[in-house]
């Protein structure tokens, strides 16, 4: 993000503490004050030490960096949403986002055309990122240094538009960055999203190596009592994965469990969601 260093000084300066205070020692002040001013960038281990030098906690921080673009994501989403069953709108909505990006470059309009692909997927069938919305995705994804529910909830928006293969790789190259622990203590619930939207996506596109790469994963982090609607739909994702792994009777029979259940809870939109799912697999089974 651009305004990383800005928001890092204006806490600096809060807190009336020094460049040289700040860096600690462990590198130069210059090297902050270009930092502050957008001129470079700093690595993620120089920037942790400068916010434990700051006294700030980085999920305060990342809190504080991602502010202003929840915000317009929000809105983005609510405008969506409210729209999630017009076909016509969303697909008009995408192509005006894509021409404000290709006219003005910036990332932020890439980024809300990317989220509007992903309604639109849902709408029509054949649908994907193309090669310059997949690198793009990659490339701002992997190149920020902190990550927060921001750049996650971004992440499991694109289920839609990627391809399994993509989603998968994607998906271990999160599970592998140094902040990742931290990331999940705080943000289990959509993590947890992020990993059941690849199974179904590996089940579904048939990829059934990938599909036991998000399950043993889920499997090994397991979700909490209160997370039950997750076990639910965990549930139903297993029971689809056996019946198109072959074992029909059983599958079946756990898919119309996790509808049951959703249906004794009274969750009845989630529960005819999933039960169409069950007729649409039968019909193309």
């Amino acid at each position: 993000m651009d305004n990383l260093g800005r928001i890092f000084k204006s806490f600096r300066d809060a807190r009336h503490i020094s460049l040289t205070e700040a860096t600690g020692g462990e590198f130069s002040k210059s090297m902050l004050s270009r930092f502050e001013n957008g001129r470079s960038e700093l690595s993620a281990q120089k920037l942790f030490t400068a916010l434990e030098n700051i006294h700030t906690d980085v999920k305060e921080f990342t809190l504080a960096a991602h502010g202003h673009q929840k915000n317009s994501e929000q809105q983005l989403i609510d405008t969506l949403q409210e729209q999630s069953d017009n076909l016509d709108f969303i697909e008009a909505f995408y192509l005006e986002k894509q021409a404000l990006y290709q006219k003005s470059r910036k990332k932020e309009d890439m980024i809300e055309a990317i989220i509007v692909k992903g309604f639109l997927c849902a709408l029509k069938d054949g649908v994907t990122a193309s090669t310059e919305e997949s690198n793009f995705l990659h490339n701002y994804l992997f190149s920020v240094d902190i990550w927060g529910l921001y750049e996650l909830k971004l992440f499991a928006f694109c289920t839609t538009i990627l391809s399994s293969k993509l989603y998968t790789q994607y998906t271990k190259e999160m599970v592998n960055r140094k902040d990742f622990l931290g990331l999940f203590e705080s943000n289990r619930y959509t993590i947890h999203t992020i990993f059941i939207n690849g199974f179904f996506l590996a089940i579904e596109s048939r990829h059934f190596a990938e599909a036991t790469f998000f399950e043993n994963w889920i499997k090994a982090h397991f979700y909490k009592e209160n997370e039950a609607y997750l076990r639910i739909v965990f549930k139903f994702a297993q029971g689809e994965l056996l019946f198109l792994q072959g074992n029909k009777e059983n599958g079946l029979k756990q898919m119309k469990q996790a509808v049951h259940i959703l249906q004794l809870l009274d969750c009845q939109t989630s529960a005819e969601y999933y039960q169409n799912g069950i007729e649409k697999l039968l019909k193309e089974n």
